[in-house]
């Protein structure tokens, strides 16, 4: 069973987190896609962006072991951060990370 607040202190609450997740997808967010074992959220090439996202996978995969959160390349060069995981997390994945543009509109892959 999965939770989502495991482990969250209050330098890296859900609501910190997701904060961070957010501002990286308004401003160098590509995409979306839930895929059938989680997500995948695509971001511009920059270092910067790469450590951020580098920096939030660590807590992720601290705070919420329930998935398994890694960065990968796209086969267009884009960032992906990738969040995998089993029975009742895929769902709880596919209801993350909703909000923030361009993932307004859900893609699934």
């Amino acid at each position: 069973m999965y939770d989502r607040t495991k482990g969250a202190d209050d330098d890296h609450t859900e609501h910190g987190r997701s904060g961070r997740a957010r501002t990286l997808g308004e401003n160098f967010g590509l995409g979306r896609y839930e895929t059938d074992d989680g997500l995948r959220l695509t971001f511009k090439d920059h270092p910067a962006v790469q450590a951020e996202l580098q920096a939030l996978v660590a807590v992720e995969n601290e705070c919420c072991s329930w998935a398994a959160w890694s960065i990968e390349r796209g086969k267009d060069g884009a960032l992906v951060m990738a969040a995998r995981s089993q029975d009742d997390g895929i769902a709880a994945l596919h209801g993350m990370f909703t909000s923030a543009t361009p993932w307004s509109r859900r893609q699934h892959r």
